[in-house]
């Protein structure tokens, strides 16, 4: 026969396995908003029933319950979703870095105010454009060098900005980096702390949400692999070289790279291991900073592109205006300074020195002027070398090497000389004009593989003149002449070598184009990543997450069971009082 406090026991099991399915619930309750956190049940099983099978056994009919206990208190998670989630929160951290990036690139050239890259340009050749129908015009010179020095200022501004945002995503990339390290660390600390627990047959549940939720974060930042072990601890891989292997840690290290002075991450403990990224926010910012602002010297990036076009402006510019007289009846003035977007600037202070017109043939002499014969360049063979000739064409053709060229000494200029020369297949020669001596010098091309003859005819010439040649009268078109001012302002929609052939206006909208592109690229990952992630999310959160109302229930139950289960005490109380009372009345 049992004795009488066997279902005292038995009660007192249920109101303790009552009480622990209770604060189960309200754990759950409580943490229903804490990120990361997943629905927790505790598992009810009955105890050893009495007797277990022996001789000595009780000659009782089958087996009598002995009650209830709490075998284990699980989590709810599902680990293939929690692993998809993660590949698509790398994606997602690689576009949300790059995104905030390229629309602060995107603002570099659009500024408030009419102050952007591109209408400063446009005004700049506008400007040129103005001057040309009016070149004596103060009002319209002063025009053109304000607007020169707005370009220039707001190209160096555009540098300044640029190399601040290399500057902002070189301190990202480091912080990154001590978050990555941060958390590493973290997750070896939880490691030891979860299978010490596992070791003690416990379920640490509350740890392992935290370290799950890190390895989220970490999916975000980089991408991660992750491997669990069966004595609770993890392994975290990134590129297949281990993170955080059981309590240690493979710490990440940002350094100065002396090359480039930008901001590189290898591993600390071993430098000449290769890190391997490809995914996550670390990924973007150096996907962005690298490949798409860049530097000078990284070519088909936004830097090296405005580099680019700030040379050729510069460049051509320069090209033609030190070729042109000012006001003054000087030459040779560059307009603009500098070696690029950084540091480009006007030389010219004074509205005067802005050369619009360029030296003409004086076509009252018909070209009735000496030429000479000069030989400023070495390796170069003259077929004539008298010191002068005299010579009476009227216009027509002439030869250079074989080459027959038209010449209209009445309506060209000596610019128009020189582009028909250069632009002339077959001469074997270059020309240009030389404002110090006055002279149109031809050089031998450096690309012909014999020493050519180089000499200049007159179809009304029967001698040849060597090398280079100059009418001894040339004089500066005057001060209402606009050719310069024409050629300056053409260069908008003029095709430069230096820009692959396109013209200025090509090559910079090709420049926004490629930033907008990337742009709305990113922003569309951006959006389709949310939509995949919170769908992902809605399906963890299904399994995972805390339902009040089914939690009210189940602490609504276990209330009403542990209220049972005291009832039942209080019977066997009274039962255990009335044979203790009775037996204490016995004899009287």
């Amino acid at each position: 026969m049992l004795p009488v406090f066997f279902g005292l026991e038995v009660a007192s099991r249920a109101m303790q396995a009552q009480r622990r399915l209770m604060e189960v619930a309200q754990h759950n309750i409580t943490n229903a908003n804490t990120p990361g956190y997943s629905r927790q049940v505790a598992n009810l099983g009955a105890t050893t029933p009495f007797a277990e099978p022996s001789l000595m056994r009780p000659a009782t009919p089958g087996q009598m319950g002995t009650g209830v206990i709490v075998d284990s208190v699980k989590r709810f998670r599902l680990d293939n979703m929690e692993t998809a989630a993660r590949a698509e929160n790398q994606v997602m951290g690689e576009a949300e870095a790059s995104q905030t990036f390229l629309t602060q690139i995107e603002a570099m050239f659009n500024e408030p105010g009419g102050q952007g890259v591109s209408s400063l340009i446009n005004g700049y050749w506008d400007a040129w454009q103005q001057l040309s129908t009016q070149p004596d015009s103060i009002v319209h010179r002063n025009n053109l060098l304000i607007k020169a020095q707005d370009l220039a200022k707001n190209l160096n501004s555009f540098a300044r900005k640029a190399d601040q945002l290399l500057a902002q995503m070189d301190q990202a990339i480091g912080d990154k980096v001590t978050e990555i390290n941060d958390a590493a660390r973290e997750i070896a600390t939880l490691n030891g702390r979860i299978r010490h627990a596992f070791t003690l047959g416990d379920n640490p549940n509350d740890l392992m949400d935290k370290r799950d939720r890190l390895l989220s974060d970490l999916s975000r930042k980089l991408n991660v692999s992750y491997a669990k072990q069966a004595n609770g601890s993890s392994y975290v891989y990134v590129g297949g070289v281990f993170l955080v292997s059981d309590e240690q840690t493979n710490l990440l290290q940002s350094y100065t790279d002396a090359t480039t002075n930008r901001i590189k991450v290898r591993w600390a403990n071993d430098s000449t291991m290769p890190f391997d990224l490809r995914g996550g926010e670390l990924k973007g910012l150096f996907t962005v900073r690298d490949s798409k602002l860049g530097n000078t010297t990284t070519s088909g990036t936004v830097y090296y592109q405005m580099n680019q076009l700030t040379q050729a402006i510069m460049n051509e510019t320069n090209q033609r205006h030190v070729l042109g007289y000012d006001l003054n009846g000087t030459t040779n003035w560059p307009f603009f300074i500098g070696t690029g977007l950084s540091d480009i600037s006007v030389t010219i202070t004074d509205v005067r020195s802005i050369a619009t017109s360029v030296a003409h043939i004086d076509s009252t002499q018909n070209m009735n002027n000496q030429y000479r014969t000069i030989d400023p360049f070495k390796n170069l063979n003259q077929a004539w070398t008298d010191t002068d000739l005299l010579v009476q064409p009227v216009g027509g053709n002439f030869t250079i090497n074989g080459v027959s060229y038209a010449w209209n000494p009445a309506t060209q200029t000596m610019n128009d000389l020189i582009n028909t020369i250069n632009t002339t297949a077959g001469s074997q020669v270059t020309a240009r004009f030389d404002p110090a001596t006055q002279r149109i010098f031809l050089t031998r091309n450096t690309n012909v593989g014999t020493l050519p003859t180089i000499t200049v005819a007159d179809v009304g010439l029967s001698n040849f003149v060597a090398f280079a040649f100059m009418p001894a009268a040339s004089t500066p078109g005057g001060t209402g002449d606009n050719t310069n001012a024409l050629t300056l302002s053409s260069l908008r929609s003029s095709t430069v070598a230096s820009l692959g052939t396109l013209t200025m206006d090509q090559f910079y909208r090709n420049t926004t184009e490629f930033v907008g592109e990337e742009s709305s690229r990113v922003n569309t990952t951006v959006d389709r990543q949310k939509l995949v992630i919170e769908q992902l999310q809605r399906q963890i959160e299904s399994f995972s997450g805390v339902n009040l109302d089914e939690e009210m229930i189940r602490l609504t139950a276990s209330q009403q069971a542990f209220s049972a289960a005291a009832r039942m005490v209080t019977a066997v109380d009274d039962m255990i009082n009335r044979i203790v009372g009775g037996l204490g009345r016995v004899g009287l």
